[in-house]
């Protein structure tokens, strides 16, 4: 079991973000203590800088960049994408952390990139195509989504929930789940979004830091959610 979380940010500045975020890298150790990642997106720009450690989320916040990612989450329009891992799939190091990062770039030089995590273990997985040059679940996961969109949850068996940023739809934050993994979103007054895979750690974190919820739901399984920066409400799945 893992634990993601994370806020998109609207168009407003948002000093108490990054609060949010670190808090809940250490509330986040109770679902998993091997490793610890943060990516952070400016959907404005795709400016893209992340960070992922083999420790767990106590130690993770003292990182100089983890803390630098978590500051840069109060900035409008930025996107933050959180996980702790507890290891199922793959050994324990940096190269099975998450988030994981994917890029390409084709002959006409136009280049595409796509981050994100991954909460569960897939079952079967070892014997899909191109499984052989991965390590772990989560990152032959993400890079069949990276590929083939929402045809790759076809291959998909086990227990997942899915948070990722691909560059082709800058603006959006996707999330997808099946009946095993849960995830929670809120809508916040000041235009922003959290999310989190437990809904009691996400009421904490909102009332330790003073967010003021709109509207907080469950997201409906084998569903793939798209949240549209400034449109959080008008969502798509």
């Amino acid at each position: 079991m893992c634990g993601i979380h994370g806020f998109f940010n609207g168009k407003v500045k948002a000093l108490n973000i990054s609060d949010f975020l670190g808090q809940g890298f250490v509330a986040g150790s109770l679902r998993g203590m091997d490793s610890s990642g943060i990516a952070a997106i400016d959907t404005t720009s795709n400016y893209l800088e992340y960070q992922k450690l083999p420790v767990n989320g106590s130690y993770f916040v003292q990182d100089k960049l983890a803390k630098k990612l978590f500051e840069a989450g109060r900035s409008p329009h930025m996107l933050s994408i959180c996980h702790t891992r507890h290891a199922t799939s793959g050994g324990l190091g940096l190269n099975t952390a998450h988030p994981f990062y994917i890029d390409v770039a084709d002959e006409a030089n136009n280049f595409r990139e796509m981050i994100g995590v991954h909460n569960g273990s897939l079952t079967e997985w070892s014997t899909k195509p191109k499984a052989k040059n991965y390590s772990v679940d989560s990152e032959w996961a993400l890079n069949h989504i990276f590929e083939h969109g929402d045809e790759a949850f076809l291959d998909f068996k086990g227990a997942y929930c899915f948070v990722w940023w691909d560059s082709d739809n800058e603006k959006v934050l996707n999330i997808a789940r099946n009946d095993t993994r849960e995830m929670y979103v809120a809508l916040l007054e000041n235009g922003g979004m959290a999310y989190a895979s437990e809904a009691g750690m996400l009421h904490w974190l909102l009332e330790r830091n003073s967010l003021k919820v709109k509207s907080i739901f469950a997201l409906d399984d084998n569903m793939h959610y798209k949240f549209v920066q400034d449109d959080f409400a008008n969502f798509t799945k």
